[in-house]
């Protein structure tokens, strides 16, 4: 069994915490005027946290490649990201359904 990275996971919790902060301040951003004191602070502080996504993307792929392993880049093809496209058309047709 492997050892959990605790450095990944903290870099998830910081993510987390950056996702949460993003969707917190979205909907203040249209509060204000554009160019206001208030616009632009929160325009700073989603510049600070817009970092979130690109994160939990450099973990998952640090925690699908192990290095002792060498995987192939049809297996990646027809592996990971099939899946990754499956996952991907079922909720783009979930979210058409329901018209969110």
């Amino acid at each position: 069994m492997q050892k959990r990275n605790v450095n990944l996971d903290f870099i998830k919790a910081v993510a987390i915490i950056f996702v949460i902060a993003i969707h917190t301040l979205a909907p203040a951003l249209s509060q204000y005027t554009i160019g206001s004191k208030k616009f632009l602070l929160i325009s700073f502080y989603r510049s600070i946290v817009s970092p979130a996504v690109p994160l939990f993307f450099m973990c998952s792929g640090a925690l699908l490649f192990d290095t002792k392993k060498i995987i192939s880049i049809e297996t990646i093809f027809k592996k990971y990201i099939k899946r990754v496209i499956l996952a991907l058309f079922f909720w783009a047709i979930i979210y058409e359904m329901i018209q969110l």
